[in-house]
């Protein structure tokens, strides 16, 4: 992987969440942060991976699946939509982009960025998510009682907060409601925010509290996707001068929409239509 970058580069990316591995911490020092390792063997191809934080929960299984079934090693950095596309443009080394919004993956296009079209994935869902006994599954309908602090991803960089932020206006209740909006910087700091109880609730993608023990998941509430915007993730390859590695990139987005990693999908509440999810 490339270690070198423009100067604007590091101050994007060093606003990234950092995640955990699940064998470990692991550094990447040609990327200044913190990725998920998802393989054993370090002789083995390695194909880095930029992702939606809602997709974390059903990625890391489908990923562990790949890697046993191809030898490749996969590395994951997970954050919002909006600013992973920011570090593309500024020279992040990532392979594949996971977006939870075509309107990013569209911008990479535009700039030539893409080994190919971007192919739809799934659609994600919005939950209301809680662990306030104040606050069941049932508050937000009647407005009762009066909510603390709300969190939900940043809609400049997030298109779960767009989402969130729709629905909140067709409720009627975002005016009522926006003075005690907090923002995470992606849906992973918003579910931080949840959970910390830095935020009394919150709304998040659903497969965030579906990831937990039912017994650990709290007040949960999934939100119908008709009341909102579309959340659609899409996977598109990212243009590198190796052509083995993109090749390897594209491998991986087909194997994404096969038909053995749809239950993964579904268990953690994403969505997969038949219709042309554009619309």
């Amino acid at each position: 992987m490339t270690a070198s970058f423009p100067d604007k580069f590091f101050g994007i990316l060093f606003q990234s969440q950092p995640v955990s591995n699940r064998h470990g911490w692991v550094l990447i020092s040609a990327l200044l942060v913190f990725v998920t390792s998802c393989g054993p063997a370090p002789d083995s191809p390695t194909l880095t991976i930029a992702a939606a934080s809602s997709l974390r929960p059903a990625l890391e299984n489908i990923v562990d699946e790949y890697e046993r079934e191809t030898g490749t090693t996969c590395e994951i950095v997970y954050g919002s939509s909006g600013k992973l596309t920011a570090q593309i443009l500024a020279g992040a080394p990532y392979d594949v982009f996971l977006s939870a919004s075509d309107l990013y993956t569209e911008q990479l296009q535009q700039k030539n960025r893409t080994g190919g079209p971007a192919q739809f994935i799934a659609s994600g869902q919005l939950a209301i998510w809680s662990y306030s006994e104040r606050y069941d599954s049932t508050w937000l309908q009647y407005h009762s009682p009066a909510p603390g602090r709300i969190a939900i991803p940043n809609p400049t960089t997030a298109p779960y907060g767009i989402a969130a932020i729709d629905y909140l206006k067709g409720a009627g209740l975002y005016q009522d409601l926006s003075d005690q909006l907090v923002y995470g910087e992606s849906v992973g700091q918003t579910a931080q925010f949840i959970q910390s109880g830095a935020a009394e609730v919150g709304l998040v993608a659903l497969s965030i509290p579906l990831s937990l023990p039912p017994a650990e998941r709290g007040n949960v509430r999934k939100i119908e996707p008709e009341t909102h915007l579309p959340i659609k993730h899409w996977a598109v390859t990212i243009k590198r001068n190796d052509t083995p590695a993109e090749q390897s990139a594209k491998r991986f987005v087909t194997f994404l929409q096969e038909e053995r990693v749809k239950g993964t999908w579904g268990e953690f509440g994403f969505l997969l239509e038949t219709l042309d999810p554009r619309f």
